[in-house]
């Protein structure tokens, strides 16, 4: 009996193995939409869950709430940690980390076998507590012990693997060996450790002392007026509350901050395994997980998986005709209701097996993909145990969801009807097909949203790219020289001064648009009571304005001897200009401005432009001429072959760093990465978009060979009375394109909605116009025209001879 139901299951299948397929394509896809999300959903919500001490460790978090801004962040000041173990020594530790951060790293220096390694958010800076409270397994070296010394250095797996392949698996000889960082810092190979999980709130691939740091930076060392340094932990011991600390965090505040300062300065605390999960903080250490995102995601692939059950409901049921003989003969035979739902239900499971199986193996893919499109931020997602009782779940679920109607429908005809040579009788009444225009509805109102949310994304990250900055981004790449000293630099200029396709360079800690990586704070001096302002700075040299293009509305530009290591002058925007007491930017010229605990001059007023995402306002900026904090060479270039004279330059770069690569990037480039997570967004959404287009036409090519095969007869006398393929079409489309219509105005005012809350996220945004939802309404006609199109082409091309013999 067994053997002969399943063999009934598959031969029916194999019998109509087209709508199979393709009913097996569409839950492929709708399950792989599933799958993906909930790897992502678990990888986001596991960020430093294996942390023993997880739920002892917990993040300092710092907001100011300044006259012109409203700062949180989960950076802290150097000097926090300090006052910290002085005010509250019964805490178990606290501990300050630094970075992940660039890192310059030369192995066997000095030697003829040196290398030079520029590396990109690999250094951790930490105390010497961190590996005593955070848990990283060793294969080389003593954790407790590690980074005692300030001139320590411990590497992870992978690193070693790069720098020393010789040493895998004999990682232990390591031990000792000496490492330069940063051309000039010293270091000792103390550890090696796996390589770190990358779900974590503090990534690093190396790991160093904080006092490196500090040699580098002995500015920031102390300090409570840079809070871009770092982070700060504390280790609760067991039953310590951190409410009870919170509590007592203002009078720390008022003890070792100005009286102006602690007004507005606020610290709380955050338990780690919480960091990711809360997006307020920004991105302290690694990015976080905003759940809105996470949640119009899942909508997205709930919707696609709908889309793909409604298509499966639509395919079945339109095989009533070749069914339905099956149906009368099983139930003449003494088979039940009961049975027959049982089988169809049983033909839904197996077809939902196979699509989940082919999901796994999709969504394998779609990871190793998703995976090297996130390296930036080193994302890791793997399929893991959890997935495979995920997806037994997701099996039954989906299998009820897309087979209980088609099985109670079906089951339902008498054998009477069901045995008749004709069709009529199946479809006398037609609340069947008013169900399956309603799924078809339902099918093209999901597609419409999801291509007009494609539109309007594409087009504002368009307007990401193109709109007019305020600085001069053509033609402008940038190079990391990292502090190179004064006769590299020296000889550096020479080099591309000599080369005539170099129109302009400059010397600074980085592009425009970069300034969001520095802030501070200032006060006007004379107008102290006013309090500290928040402002975004800069290091640059002389010749920056004029790289850039940027231009001066009052005062004068530095001079090439005010370029040193001391801060005597500031040029300043327009925007800070309006936090002055002064009408203009002309008589804010000479004005002093105390920060960084130096007091200076304005000498200059730039015309606003953009330092940061378009989703924030332009804000306050002073440029510094300090020397000692430039690491970017920016050149301009005006040549068509970029290619030849990048190539003369990495030649020249070579003569003057010959044990450093050559490593560029275009200011465009430098721009489209700002938006890293809208670009993952218009990815996702087009992926989404794509698979919901291609459940939707299957859905729709269900319903319209439902009707193909009902009016059989109807489309047969047509031609015979001379009726055109033209007319033939537009007798099947008229309804769907009503049906398109109805869904458009049902889709347009929810993604109108949609649209409208995600472009509120940015200062800088393009108008929501009626053009971009007619695109939308177009790209679905032309979808239904040519599925339409198809079937109707098919059935006119059928010989009337033929089809007048139905019924």
């Amino acid at each position: 009996m067994t053997k002969t139901f399943f063999l009934s299951i598959i031969r029916n299948l194999w019998k109509n193995r087209v709508t199979s397929a393709i009913n097996v394509v569409a839950l492929t896809l709708g399950l792989t939409s599933l799958l993906f999300l909930y790897v992502q959903e678990r990888y986001e919500n596991s960020f430093d869950m294996d942390q023993p001490m997880g739920d002892q460790i917990y993040r300092v978090n710092l907001t100011q709430n300044y006259p012109n801004r409203l700062l949180k962040t989960g950076n802290t000041q150097s000097m926090l940690v300090k006052s910290i173990r002085n005010e509250y020594p019964e805490l178990e530790a606290a501990i300050q980390v630094i970075g992940p951060n660039f890192s310059l790293v030369t192995i066997d220096p000095g030697s003829s076998a040196e290398k030079v390694f520029e590396e990109d958010r690999k250094m951790l800076f930490a105390d010497s507590a961190f590996l005593k409270y955070f848990d990283y397994d060793f294969i080389a070296g003593n954790k407790r012990t590690a980074l005692d010394d300030p001139s320590s250095l411990v590497l992870s797996k992978r690193m070693v693997k790069k720098y020393y392949p010789e040493f895998v698996g004999k990682e232990a000889g390591l031990l000792g060996k000496e490492v330069a960082l940063f051309d000039s810092m010293r270091v000792y190979i103390t550890g090696v450790i796996d390589t770190p999980p990358s779900n974590s709130n503090t990534p690093f691939q190396m790991l160093t002392s904080t006092e490196i740091y500090y040699r580098m930076n002995n500015w920031d060392r102390d300090n409570w007026g840079n809070v871009s340094a770092g982070l700060t932990y504390v280790v609760l011991k067991e039953g310590q509350r951190p409410e009870d600390f919170e509590a007592r965090f203002p009078q720390m505040v008022d003890k070792y901050r100005a009286k102006d300062d602690a007004e507005i300065t606020t610290y709380s605390l955050i338990n780690l395994k919480d960091i990711h999960g809360d997006p307020q903080w920004g991105f302290s250490g690694n990015y976080t997980n905003d759940p809105s995102i996470s949640i119009a995601f899942w909508a997205l692939s709930l919707f696609i998986a709908l889309s793909a059950c409604i298509n499966f409901i639509n395919i079945q049921t339109a095989q009533v005709v070749t069914r339905a003989k099956e149906v009368g003969v099983r139930k003449v035979l003494g088979g039940s209701r009961l049975q027959l739902i049982l089988q169809f239900l049983a033909e839904t499971i197996f077809l939902t097996t196979i699509s989940f199986f082919l999901a796994i193996w999709l969504t394998e893919l779609a990871l190793n993909g998703w995976n090297d499109l996130l390296s930036i931020v080193q994302m890791n997602m793997e399929i893991d145990n959890s997935v495979w009782v995920f997806g037994i779940g997701l099996i039954l679920f989906v299998s009820l969801l897309a087979g209980i109607y088609p099985a109670i429908k079906l089951s339902a005809y008498r054998p009477s009807e069901a045995l008749r040579s004709g069709f009529s009788a199946l479809t006398k009444n037609k609340s069947g097909l008013n169900l399956r225009q309603a799924l078809v509805l339902t099918q093209f109102s999901i597609t419409q949203l999801m291509i007009i949310g494609t539109i309007v994304v594409s087009v504002q990250m368009d307007y990401f790219v193109n709109k007019e900055m305020g600085f001069d981004k053509e033609e402008m790449i940038t190079i990391t020289t990292f502090s190179p000293d004064k006769r590299q630099m020296d000889r550096l200029s020479q080099a591309m001064e000599s080369m005539p396709e170099i129109t302009s360079y400059s010397f600074a800690s980085g592009p425009p648009m970069d300034a969001g990586r520095y802030s501070t704070s200032f006060r006007e001096v004379g107008h102290e009571d006013k309090g500290d302002i928040r402002v975004r700075n800069k290091w640059v040299d002389h010749r920056y304005l004029d790289t850039y293009g940027i231009e001066l509305v009052a005062g004068r530009n530095f001079r090439a001897d005010e370029y040193n290591d001391t801060i005597d002058n500031y040029i300043v925007n327009e925007t800070l200009v309006k936090q002055l007491e002064v009408d203009s930017p002309q008589e804010a010229i000479g004005k002093l401005l105390r920060c960084y605990g130096t007091q200076a001059r304005i000498i200059g007023v730039t015309k606003d432009f953009h330092i940061d995402r378009l989703n924030l306002p332009i804000e306050p900026m002073i440029m510094f001429p300090w020397r000692d904090q430039v690491n970017t060479a920016n050149v301009k270039v005006a040549s068509s072959n970029l290619p030849k004279v990048l190539k003369r330059l990495e030649g020249e770069w070579l003569q003057v760093f010959p044990s450093r690569s050559f490593q560029y990037e275009t200011v465009d480039d430098f721009i489209k990465e700002s938006y890293i997570v809208e670009d993952i967004m218009l990815k996702s959404i087009r992926i989404f978009s794509l698979v919901a287009i291609i459940i939707g036409c299957l859905g729709l090519y269900g319903l319209v060979s439902f009707m193909a095969v009902k009016r059989t007869k109807e489309i047969g006398i047509r031609k015979v009375l001379g009726a055109s393929f033209g007319q033939i079409l537009f007798s099947f489309s008229k309804r769907f394109y009503v049906l398109t219509f109805i869904a458009f105005l049902l889709s347009a005012p929810l993604a109108y909605q949609a649209m409208t809350l995600w472009l509120d996220n940015y200062i800088y945004r393009i108008p929501l116009s009626w053009d971009l939802f007619a695109i939308g309404l177009t790209v679905t006609l032309m979808l239904t025209l040519i599925t339409v199109g198809y079937i109707s082409f098919r059935a006119a091309r059928t010989n009337p001879a033929v089809t007048l013999q139905v019924e």
